[in-house]
């Protein structure tokens, strides 16, 4: 028979793990393929903080191929409309879609970048192994791309980075 001590002690560590398990569903729900800090930080333009409505990730040791979409709030439209505003990175696209989808290999992620509308879109386009923001497509390797589509209150971010 177990006494009141041994009791307690095992409500105590009972409670600790469920405390554990809800905060890493809630960090989950939230958090899961939201954009790092640090992305948010080398590339100095809006990015949504909470989870993505969608997520594609074809990430491997060396190589990274994601594609994230959001369905931005009132609030998030707001950010991102000041954003393009103030930051010079931001551009309507004027190139042909087929050339991102010249650019990826065939996957998932390409299937779902085809899938955007690019026409009248923001986008702003980061060339990973240049450090810079850029206007076209040619040449390019490795990118970061985030599109905004203001119409539909979307934001699509797609890196292929080899």
């Amino acid at each position: 028979m177990m006494t009141d001590k041994k009791w307690r002690k095992l409500n105590i560590f009972a409670s600790i793990v469920l405390v554990i398990l809800i905060l890493a569903n809630i960090y989950v729900f939230f958090y899961r393929g939201a954009i790092s800090d640090y992305r948010r930080e080398q590339l100095g333009i809006f990015i949504p903080r909470f989870s993505a409505d969608e997520l594609i990730d074809e990430s491997s040791f060396t190589d990274s191929l994601t594609f994230c979409c959001f369905k931005l709030s009132k609030k998030e439209v707001q950010q991102i409309k000041e954003d393009i505003e103030n930051n010079s990175a931001w551009h309507i696209y004027s190139e042909d879609k087929e050339n991102f989808l010249e650019l990826l290999p065939d996957s998932e992620t390409k299937y779902a970048v085809s899938k955007i509308d690019f026409t009248d879109c923001y986008i702003a386009l980061y060339d990973y192994y240049n450090d810079c923001f850029i206007t076209e497509t040619e040449g390019l390797t490795s990118f970061i791309c985030a599109v905004y589509d203001e119409e539909n209150s979307m934001y699509y971010y797609f890196t292929m980075i080899w």
